[in-house]
């Protein structure tokens, strides 16, 4: 007489890890004008499951803006396409990565597949051509001068992972990335696109593979050896709430919004607010009782602003309205180093509030050619600010040991610049 069948699955712990891995795909970016084809690779490293950095390069295909009849020589599409006076030709990104949400998607036949969402927030380049004939100025220095150009930018989005195997993988990434563009050397243009890929990853030296079921039929009876006596439990903090410390990577997303001399205005806001991305990483211990968190941190934030064109500017002033202050050229990006220091108390065993106070320096780099013969001089672009943040937070501990999450709300001073707020969510990744 045998047992029934019983169910056995593999240990996760025993699982191989999957430091590294490489992808690659293709799909569209979608920018104010029409769908742009692109192509790009990567590598993830991974520091566990939950936390990872992430490289990416790819270039793109941009339908030349004189091609009225469609978007590629193969494709169906009738209407007339607006035209654009830039094209992207290749691009890049680091990003922190994170994978808070982790499961398995099971067959017909037993089969588990491990399925993964992630997003990521960083920084990256792109590089642009400018169209002459389009703008009608081939022959102007002033466009010749800024013709192929490198931008700064912000990027962030989700993505999609369906593990096929222990190595191989189908991806689905959404991102958004943000940047300014200078036209003819004078005119500022923020750019805004989203892009869709799809792909596959290849991780080495094999991913941590979902529980597969196992099915054992007709196995001998064998009688269970006696457990063995338990030993005297001692009670101890968890691992989390006590020791040296550990080191920590922190990821924000929010908005940030000046609202001093560039704030509101008769003609609206000079800077308007914008998305703001942060990444930074420090240390941070618990004090003796468990409750108390003491964290020191060194950050790097970025905001693309859009605002107001500095000619417009100038007419408001000319027509006798209320001075903007030290004028500004209108889109903006801003960037920011800081040194944070954070205090936070537990109020409950997952929620905690605390306080950060910080400083550092940010600059608005100028983007416009020189506008001196013009009469016109940006002075608060030519200089870096001194800058002090402090505000609350509040985080919350995850299902996932080592990951939380939470809100913070900044007030910002910089000097000889303006004032303003910063409100995000952030992820942050502590190692157990």
């Amino acid at each position: 007489m045998s047992e029934p069948v019983a169910i056995a699955s593999e240990s996760a712990d025993e699982l191989p890890p999957r430091p590294v891995e490489v992808f690659a795909g293709g799909g569209l970016a979608l920018t104010a004008f029409r769908p742009q084809g692109r192509v790009d690779a990567g590598v993830v490293v991974r520091a566990s499951d939950l936390f990872a950095i992430a490289v990416d390069a790819g270039i793109a295909r941009f339908p030349h803006v004189d091609q009225p009849e469609g978007l590629h020589a193969g494709w169906e599409r009738p209407a007339r396409v607006s035209k654009d006076v830039s094209r992207v030709t290749s691009f890049g990104s680091a990003q922190f990565q994170f994978t808070p949400v982790q499961g398995s998607l099971w067959t017909r036949h037993g089969q588990a597949h491990r399925v993964e969402l992630s997003y990521g927030l960083g920084f990256g380049a792109v590089h642009t051509v400018d169209d002459l004939e389009a703008l009608q100025c081939q022959h102007d220095p002033s466009c010749e001068a800024t013709k192929r150009q490198w931008h700064a930018t912000t990027t962030y989005g989700a993505g999609l992972r369906l593990w096929l195997s222990d190595r191989s993988a189908l991806r689905v990434d959404l991102a958004s990335t943000r940047y300014i563009e200078t036209i003819a050397s004078y005119t500022l243009e923020l750019k805004d696109t989203s892009a869709l890929t799809l792909g596959l990853s290849v991780a080495f030296p094999g991913h941590r593979r979902a529980v597969r079921a196992v099915a054992v039929a007709e196995l001998p009876f064998e009688e269970e050896p006696p457990e063995p006596p338990a030993e005297p439990r001692t009670e101890r903090l968890p691992r989390d709430h006590a020791g040296p410390g550990a080191w920590f990577a922190r990821a924000d997303l929010g908005a940030a919004a000046w609202l001093g001399r560039y704030g509101p205005s008769p003609m609206g806001m000079i800077v308007k607010p914008a998305p703001a991305v942060t990444l930074g990483g420090g240390w941070e211990s618990r004090g003796l009782a468990g409750r108390d968190t003491f964290g020191v941190e060194l950050a790097f934030a970025t905001a693309v602003h859009n605002g107001l064109n500095w000619k417009l500017q100038a007419q408001n002033i000319q027509a006798g309205g209320e001075p903007l202050g030290a004028w500004m050229q209108g889109d903006m990006h801003a960037v920011t180093g800081l040194a944070i220091g954070t205090f936070t108390r537990e109020i409950t065993p997952r929620v905690g509030l605390g306080v950060r106070v910080g400083g550092g320096v940010m600059s608005a780099p100028q983007l416009t050619g020189p506008l001196s013969d013009l009469g016109v001089n940006f002075p608060v672009h030519q200089f870096v600010h001194p800058e002090l943040i402090v505000g609350p937070t509040i985080e919350l501990k995850t299902a996932h040991p080592g990951l939380t999450v939470g809100l913070n709300s900044d007030f910002v001073f910089a000097t000889g610049f303006d004032w303003g707020a910063n409100v995000g969510a952030f992820a942050k990744y502590r190692p157990r």
